[in-house]
């Protein structure tokens, strides 16, 4: 499931945030993998993908499991086995801290409404 990956559930990520293409597994799609891109669209179709544009131009539509947010410089990603998540850690500034460090602060900048 998506919580178990370390993802975040569908449509969650806004357009223009800065991603990375992991886990594709089909021989014409592993080349993806690794690659930096953004989201431009979500497709709330019955398949649900994310078109994100790659650093060359090209768009492509990918799985939400396979879209994770970008780090920010510094910053790693971890999983612990116990508590069957990931956990992202900062040696620079010695923060360690279960909630994607970009991805949430993203989200709730884009949910927040002026009254």
């Amino acid at each position: 499931d998506a919580k178990r990956k370390g993802v975040l559930k569908s449509n969650s990520i806004p357009v223009g945030t800065r991603v990375e293409i992991r886990g594709l597994q089909s021989e014409t799609a592993k080349w993806l993998n690794g690659r930096k891109a953004h989201v431009i669209h979500f497709d709330n179709g019955p398949n649900g993908r994310y078109e994100v544009r790659l650093a060359n131009g090209d768009i492509k539509k990918i799985k939400p499991a396979n879209v994770r947010v970008q780090l920010p410089p510094g910053w790693t990603e971890h999983w612990d086995e116990g508590q069957q998540k990931h956990y992202y850690m900062n040696p620079n500034t010695k923060k360690v801290q279960w909630d994607h460090p970009v991805a949430n602060n993203t989200i709730a900048t884009m949910t927040k409404t002026r009254v």
